[in-house]
Formats: structure tokens, C-alpha cells, sequence
């Protein structure tokens, strides 16, 4: 099922970083914005591809994914709520993986020209990105080392415990 319509306006203004861009280049960005429906898995950009926009997901999700030569496939589902992603919207090198929507999604795109070039311009909100990068990187790097001492249970547990710590103070 595909959610409700999402406002760009509101979802912009949900957001730490946004929030500090001056209120008319909040409407500018919202005015530029597209709501995109997807009610098949479709890829969104290829690996080794410079992504166009930033999505925020209303419903269903855009999963990374990774392949390999023999048909693995590795799936990192980015949920309801959040934006896929920072790092592929402030990132200049192409991407390592794809994006694909879920079979049922409702995606708001956000140029990632006109983010970028809106979110350099204020020096705080620009702060709040890298703050955004630099938890990204946190966890990340905590789920590798956690590789090289952990079982796979054990490995699950220090992520569950890593990202509900980081949610958790978000939250307060």
C-alpha cells in the first residue's frame, strides 16, 4: 500500500538541517520537489552513477544494494521517515551501490543541485549535514570493527544496541 501524499514543505521543515535555511529557500526547494509513486521494485540510480536527487521516503523504502558476480545480493532498506541518503546527495564520488524503490513506494525527490547549493550557502545547516555524515560514519565503522571480534548474533546485538542509542538521544 502506498502512503499519502507527502508535503515537500512539511518534510523539509521536519528536518534539523532544513530548518535552518532561510524560509524562502525552503519554499523553493518544496516548489521544486516531485512526489514519485512506485508500484514495482524500480532502480533509482546504478552503482558507479552520480544520484540526481535526495529521496525522502513517505512509505515503502529505497534499499541499497549491492551485488556480486555469483548472485549474492546484500539489501540495506532505508524506511519510512528517513532520507536516502546524505552521503549519495553531498557525495561527489558515484556511487558503490544501487538504489531500487520498494515494490510499493511513495518517494519525495529533492534535486540534489539545489540541496546542495542551498545548504552550502548557511554554514549551520550545513554543520547539521555533517553531523548527519559523521553519525553515518560512527555506526558504520562500529559494525566493521564489530566484524573482526563478534559472532553473527553478537554483531546483530552491538548494531541494534549502536543505532538505538543513537535514536534514543536523538529523540530527548
Amino acid at each position: 500500500m502506498v502512503g499519502p501524499t507527502p508535503d515537500p514543505l512539511l518534510v523539509l521543515k521536519s528536518n534539523a538541517a532544513f530548518r535552518l535555511l532561510p524560509p524562502e529557500e525552503l519554499v523553493r526547494l518544496a516548489s521544486a520537489a516531485k512526489v514519485e509513486r512506485y508500484q514495482e521494485r524500480t532502480l533509482l540510480v546504478e552503482r558507479g552513477k552520480t544520484a540526481k536527487y535526495i529521496w525522502f521516503v513517505g512509505s515503502g523504502s529505497v534499499d541499497l544494494t549491492l551485488t556480486s558476480a555469483n548472485g549474492g545480493i546484500a539489501r540495506l532498506p532505508i524506511t519510512p521517515g528517513h532520507w536516502a541518503t546524505w552521503a549519495g546527495c553531498f557525495g561527489s564520488e558515484p556511487l558503490l551501490f544501487d538504489f531500487w524503490s520498494s515494490k510499493s513506494a511513495t518517494l519525495v525527490a529533492f534535486s540534489r543541485v539545489e540541496i546542495v547549493s542551498a545548504v552550502t550557502k548557511n554554514p549551520e545547516a550545513l554543520l547539521q549535514v555533517i553531523e548527519y555524515l559523521s553519525e553515518n560514519v560512527a555506526v558504520s565503522a562500529a559494525w566493521i570493527l564489530s566484524a573482526t571480534i563478534f559472532s553473527a548474533e553478537q554483531r546483530l546485538a552491538y548494531l541494534l544496541l549502536v543505532v538505538s542509542a543513537r535514536f534514543s538521544v536523538a529523540d530527548s
